[in-house]
């Protein structure tokens, strides 16, 4: 509410905006990209087993969550945890998608071709 009226030629995506989806996209790739090669070695699993993949794919999921965050801030501010506490609906849709998550992972198993992981593995 403090900002003035944005003009009705102005771009629907913001320079801000391609920004913020550039590095949000790089990230993803680059970190689903270095698990998809090394990860295994890391998490001592097989290369390309089924527990693999999960890894990656939950990897990727909250990376995805974590963008949830900065999706939030459109303009030019920099806290991207400024005033989350006050949606409510937000908070909620957190709290559904992270449980989700855990639930597809730990107990879906045939449903979403998934490998229940250890806890040091989360």
């Amino acid at each position: 509410l403090n900002r003035g009226p944005v003009n009705r030629k102005a771009p629907l995506i913001s320079r801000r905006m391609i920004f913020g989806i550039v590095c949000q996209a790089s990230y993803q790739l680059i970190v689903t990209f270095v698990m998809q090669y090394h990860g295994y070695v890391w998490f001592n699993v097989d290369k390309d087993s089924l527990e693999h993949r999960t890894i990656i794919f939950n990897i990727f999921v909250w990376c995805t969550i974590g963008n949830m965050f900065n999706c939030r801030k459109l303009y030019d501010e920099l806290n991207v945890f400024e005033g989350f506490t006050r949606s409510k609906t937000f908070l909620a849709l957190m709290a559904l998608t992270m449980a989700i998550q855990v639930l597809a992972v730990e107990y879906f198993r045939d449903f979403i071709n998934t490998h229940p992981l250890s806890w040091d593995q989360w």
